[in-house]
């Protein structure tokens, strides 16, 4: 099984605050993060923000 990491992203939390201190390498291929790429899926927004509520409000929008 090969692993796809233009498909994943990684977020690293530390003390409370994300950081990009670290990058991550399997099988030699970089991990973007998701602070600097963030990316959906099922229409759900996932990025370095700890709250629903940018979602929320995407959606409101998208629907009207």
């Amino acid at each position: 099984m090969k692993f796809k990491a233009t498909e994943s992203r990684y977020l690293v939390i530390k003390k409370g605050e994300t950081t990009e201190r670290f990058t991550f390498y399997p099988q030699n291929e970089e991990i973007p993060s998701i602070v600097t790429s963030p990316m959906t899926r099922l229409g759900k927004w996932f990025d370095a923000s700890f709250q629903d509520r940018d979602n929320v409000k995407k959606l409101e929008q998208h629907v009207e």
